[in-house]
């Protein structure tokens, strides 16, 4: 699946030059709601678990966005062991909507 992804990706013109491989399957996850309107996510991570913080540094260093660059960091599969640096990252280049 994540060679099918990244064809999909740079064939709408997003640069994946970026992009980490991993001999792991891509990361997936299942959502479910029960009738009260609870959820239950169930997460395989595969290449996801991969990633760690010292990754995003690096990724956010090379891509030295500007104050008005956007920059979308998306894995939310990862545990909350990872979250502070994208957080980080997210205060210092301010939010956006």
């Amino acid at each position: 699946m994540g060679r099918q992804a990244r064809s999909a990706l740079a064939s709408e013109g997003i640069d994946v030059a970026g992009l980490a491989v991993s001999s792991r399957a891509t990361g997936v996850a299942l959502i479910v709601v029960d009738p009260r309107g609870e959820n239950l996510i169930t997460v395989a991570p595969g290449a996801n678990d991969e990633v760690h913080a010292v990754h995003v540094r690096t990724a956010l260093a090379a891509l030295a966005p500007g104050p008005d660059d956007v920059v979308l960091v998306c894995a939310r599969s990862r545990p909350t062991a990872s979250g502070p640096p994208r957080g980080r990252a997210r205060r210092r280049l301010g939010p956006r909507s």
